[in-house]
């Protein structure tokens, strides 16, 4: 068992495949979220402690990943996946905040027609 508070983001998300995502998702699903993980986000932010992920870590993943020629359908997929892990994060009291909640992912593509004000 790891200290929780020496836990990294690769440790987390690895953890959270396994032990949460696992048992809730078609084998599909779990595929798909686990390659992501692995490809976009590990090498990224896997070092990092997860109690000190910053919402501008991700932020910066997210614009590099857009830089990188992904696109924002893909970018917003990592971070539909990355928001569910650090959720379930914060319900296990590793973290105070969930840092994905204040991080912007791309817009919807379609989304650029429509001016909220």
């Amino acid at each position: 068992m790891i200290e929780p508070s020496k836990i990294t983001v690769e440790q987390w998300l690895n953890r959270w495949l396994t032990d949460y995502a696992k048992p809730h998702l078609r084998q599909s699903t779990w595929e798909s979220y686990e390659t992501v993980l692995r490809l976009h986000v590990i090498p990224t932010l896997g070092s990092i402690p997860l109690k000190k992920l910053q919402p501008a870590d991700i932020q910066r993943l997210y614009a590099s990943k857009l830089e990188s020629g992904l696109s924002p359908t893909r970018v917003r997929y990592i971070h539909v996946v990355l928001h569910e892990a650090m959720s379930q994060a914060r319900e296990s009291g590793l973290l105070l905040q969930n840092p994905t909640e204040a991080a912007k992912p791309p817009r919807h593509p379609l989304e650029h027609h429509h001016h909220h004000h």
